[in-house]
């Protein structure tokens, strides 16, 4: 039964990283590099996902197919994009330009005022990053803090959604998440969907449990 849990979940995992990496290849490509909007921001009140933060989807997707397809002493392969996500998110944080749009005007200098990576997004890279790290590894019985980070993750991108934090015209944004686009969250939205669905072996029972010593 766990064997086919996990089957499963490797499966939708897999599936939803490769929606992603075209979703984010299509906006660094065809919405950035051939001037189509509606994949940069759907709407002009809309922020837009600007180029590190695809290239940050797309590096996440090509490591959560490398956890599951990399030997486990070869698990470099999945750190590796990863690093390059922390290296990225980490210079759009500590980059300030005149217009606060971080590394992203600073290589491409043809952003709106205002577009950048929020810093909610920067945030929430991190703990999918996170999330895809732990991936190749077998976590104890009872033991999944990746889970409630992706949990925690599922709940922002719902809350960022409903609450419109995308539009510029919205009453009700969500804090450090004003410059997050709406295709941002929905990509958060897919990748902590699957990063949420347990290792199997986090519901194995233990073959020996403790016994109580106490006896009456």
């Amino acid at each position: 039964m766990h064997a086919l849990i996990d089957t499963w979940r490797r499966r939708i995992q897999v599936t939803l990283a490769l929606g992603v990496a075209l979703l984010s290849v299509a906006v660094l490509v065809i919405g950035w590099g051939a001037g189509l909007e509606v994949l940069v921001r759907v709407k002009a009140t809309y922020a837009a996902m600007v180029p590190t933060t695809a290239a940050c989807f797309c590096l996440i997707a090509i490591a959560v197919i490398q956890a599951h397809m990399t030997a486990a002493n070869r698990v470099w392969r999945v750190r590796i994009p990863l690093l390059l996500v922390v290296i990225l998110v980490g210079l759009n944080m500590v980059i300030v330009t005149e217009n606060g749009s971080g590394l992203d005007a600073l290589l491409f200098g043809k952003l709106s005022p205002g577009d950048g990576m929020a810093r909610g997004t920067g945030v929430g890279l991190l703990a999918v990053a996170y999330c895809v790290e732990c991936l190749p590894h077998k976590r104890a019985a009872k033991s999944d803090m990746s889970g409630v980070v992706a949990l925690m993750g599922l709940v922002m991108a719902f809350a960022i959604i409903l609450g419109h934090s995308f539009d510029a015209v919205s009453g009700s944004m969500v804090p450090w998440f004003e410059q997050t686009s709406v295709l941002t969250a929905s990509l958060f939205l897919a990748l902590f969907t699957g990063l949420a669905i347990p290792d199997a072996s986090v519901f194995a029972l233990d073959p020996k449990p403790e016994r109580n010593q106490n006896r009456f």
